[in-house]
């Protein structure tokens, strides 16, 4: 759970409104991250391994394409609160601090039930 003192993030109705609308932008690159990170355990992984997901060769990719997806969703829910793009898709967690040696992105839980309510990553 991401610490109390971060901004308030959308609904869940509002996620899923915001992600039917940008589907068509994303890439395959954008899927294969979300998709990654709905699956990992915790819905936690780190820009390199968001990366290796996405066939990007290194983390940088990762971050600017998550970065990019996150803008894109941040526009069509007129979602502006303060701090990094990506976090109207995650939270973060500094290297170190749960054994991580990576900065660590968590994916809302709001976000993942959007995702399964939406049905983007049935098996």
């Amino acid at each position: 759970m991401p610490p109390e003192h971060l901004p308030p993030i959308p609904s869940v109705v509002q996620y899923k409104a915001g992600l039917s609308v940008i589907r068509n932008q994303l890439s395959k690159g954008h899927i294969a991250m979300l998709r990654a990170q709905y699956l990992a355990p915790e819905r936690a992984l780190t820009a390199s391994e968001l990366a290796i997901a996405a066939q990007y060769r290194s983390y940088h990719g990762a971050n600017l394409q998550y970065g990019r997806m996150s803008l894109l969703l941040r526009h069509v829910l007129g979602y502006w609160e303060d701090g990094v793009a990506s976090y109207v898709l995650s939270w973060f967690i500094p290297p170190g601090a749960a054994g991580n040696p990576e900065w660590l992105c968590v994916m809302h839980e709001a976000v993942a039930q959007a995702l399964t309510e939406l049905g983007w990553f049935n098996q």
